[in-house]
């Protein structure tokens, strides 16, 4: 591989994994899942569904499902992270061009500046308040247990899913000049900023505009990244043109951002009901039915609409490649024959 230490896209912290360094095995990738699944909002949701009628294990078994759900498309996402020793912000130059991916990272940086400050408004309330604690359980053994339960679950969370995701996407605003750790203070900043406590006050619009808000958008991402890495890349990638701002990678690749903006069409309505912005009458029920699967949606959308529209720019490209090579060609077994002295 070249060196690319010299270019503005590059960072000690952005820097591809050796091989001979990449020593994670299934072990480490299922304990990091699981430290990002057991969360006190699992917990919260887990008790939801008991007060609406379903007992423990339909609630357990209702939570796994989903988690279970989800995880298909992160191992498809995450291979080419662990494939290419890269992370997510140096991926999405792929995709979505050297430039362009700052901006879709940022669209997953925010969201993760959301949870870090939920997670910890969360985790504060239930940590510091031990005596709303000690009155649900008569064991003092059982109360310590349980708080340093609260405090892994929340710290593998908010550190593995929240704080490094998100530090990593600011930091790929300027990689020479924001690091890791700027970008980890940054994303602490924001977090507190969204006022999380307000978030969490109106449990209406945190599920119905917050969560499927941003699963929206999150969906339409993930449609583009995985249909361009093994539909039209066939998960080849050139990591140096990873790190150059004028590589084969362009600085924006326009099909992203189309297929990204076309899958929100289905589910926009149904979110503008939810924030109110169009009365809930005047949106048919159809779409407000649509918005509430709104991850899955936008998802299909985008990957359906980016390989139609990437695939076309290919074989334009190649079209007009072919075109100009065969012209090159004719026009020299001409000027060859006009001039026998050639």
């Amino acid at each position: 591989m070249e060196d690319i230490s010299a270019s503005p896209l590059y960072s000690e912290d952005f820097a591809p994994v050796t091989s001979s360094a990449r020593n994670w095995t299934t072990w480490n990738f299922t304990s990091l899942w699981i430290g990002m699944a057991v969360c006190i909002p699992t917990y919260m949701l887990a008790g939801s569904m008991i007060r609406e009628g379903m007992n423990w294990w339909q609630a357990t078994l209702t939570i796994l499902l989903g988690n279970l759900i989800v995880l298909l498309p992160m191992i498809l996402n995450a291979y080419a992270g662990a494939q290419y020793g890269l992370p997510l912000p140096v991926l999405l130059r792929a995709s979505f061009g050297t430039r362009g991916a700052v901006l879709a990272a940022l669209l997953r940086g925010l969201v993760g500046c959301g949870w870090f400050g939920i997670q910890s408004w969360i985790g504060g309330e239930a940590i510091w308040d031990p005596v709303q604690l000690l009155g649900r359980f008569s064991s003092p053994v059982v109360v310590i247990i349980s708080m340093v339960g609260l405090t892994i679950a929340t710290l593998s969370t908010n550190i593995a899913a929240n704080v490094v995701a998100s530090a990593n996407d600011i930091a790929n605003i300027a990689p020479s000049k924001i690091s890791f750790r700027m970008g980890g203070y940054i994303t602490g900043f924001i977090g507190i900023l969204i006022f999380p406590w307000k978030l969490l006050a109106d449990p209406q619009g945190f599920i119905f505009v917050w969560l499927i808000g941003y699963s929206a958008l999150l969906g339409a991402l993930a449609g583009v990244m995985i249909c361009d890495y093994y539909l039209i890349r066939k998960t080849r990638l050139n990591v140096n043109s990873l790190f150059s701002p004028n590589g084969e990678y362009g600085r924006w690749n326009w099909p992203a951002w189309v297929a990204l903006m076309i899958s929100q069409l289905p589910v926009l309505p149904g979110f503008l009901s939810q924030t109110g912005v169009v009365p809930s009458d005047r949106i048919p029920a159809f779409f407000q039915d649509l918005y509430t699967y709104g991850w899955f949606i936008t998802f299909f959308f985008a990957l359906v609409t980016y390989w139609i529209l990437k695939t076309r720019t290919i074989n334009r490209a190649t079209s007009s490649s072919a075109s100009f090579n065969y012209g090159f060609i004719t026009r020299a077994f001409r000027t060859r024959n006009n001039n026998p002295d050639l």
